[in-house]
């Protein structure tokens, strides 16, 4: 399958050839004119199109986990529209805003996304830092001992919240990733942010669930698959921490030690 190119300018047209269909869906994204024919595709680029979803003829196991691998992809540039991108901008300005007051930022997750907490913390204390000066002030609230303590001798839905308590100040960050928005822990956590003046981001999937309209920033992967989800949202975490290395080398004066 010819893979989405970028680069198009607004009334461009591309015609792109695709693997054999059965029942292909073609979604309309940011009013762009998407035609059929036959098994060409024609895109008039206004901003962006994408091709998602479909079942294809497959005759052996090599060619279902190929479409499988092209899905996968083609579901993962869907699931990133203009409001996404837009959103992770604004959430970028919140942790360049906690660098620049030497802020504490606290991560938090469940699961795959305890796991992404864990990484996204490594690479902004790690890689965001300059090669002589300050880095990001930032913890990921998911050490298995502190979980575990807090969930048995409190419960499961405070096991974030009662670290905040302990940890933060106010005007630090919270960043959560979940994938459905409705876990308790990573409700309360943000409730446990508000009440102590805190700023949060969610780095959430589908509709955002509850939490969606609880953070400042809510950056949504618009996917129903945690796969696809999870996999944006990882993929955020490095965009931040590109973003975060840039900007803190080109202030010297805050990056000094």
């Amino acid at each position: 399958m010819t893979s989405l190119k970028s680069g198009h300018s607004e009334g461009e047209e591309s015609i792109y050839m695709l693997p054999k269909w059965t029942n292909p869906q073609i979604f309309d994204l940011d009013h762009s004119c998407v035609i059929m024919k036959d098994r060409r595709v024609h895109f008039l680029f206004m901003r962006r199109s994408v091709l998602v979803n479909s079942q294809r003829e497959c005759r052996n196991m090599s060619e279902v986990s190929k479409c499988l691998l092209e899905d996968f992809a083609v579901e993962l540039m869907a699931s990133v529209s203009a409001d996404t991108l837009e959103m992770q901008d604004l959430a970028f300005g919140l942790l360049r805003d906690a660098y620049d007051r030497d802020s504490s930022v606290f991560v938090v997750g469940n699961g795959g996304s305890a796991s992404s907490a864990s990484h996204f913390v490594c690479d902004i204390t790690k890689n965001a830092k300059p090669e002589h000066g300050r880095g990001l002030r930032a913890t990921s609230l998911t050490d298995m001992s502190v979980l575990t303590a807090y969930a048995n001798d409190v419960s499961y839905a405070e096991v974030f919240s009662r670290q905040l308590e302990s940890q933060a100040r106010p005007g630090d960050l919270l960043v959560v990733i979940s994938a459905s928005g409705r876990s308790p822990n990573i409700v309360e956590a943000v409730k446990t942010a508000q009440a102590l003046g805190m700023r949060s981001i969610g780095l959430l999937g589908h509709d955002g669930g509850t939490v969606g309209h609880q953070v400042d920033v809510a950056v949504l992967a618009d996917s129903a698959d945690p796969g696809i989800i999870e996999t944006v949202h990882l993929g955020m975490c490095h965009a931040f921490t590109r973003a975060l290395r840039q900007h803190t080398a080109s202030v010297p004066e805050l990056a000094s030690v």
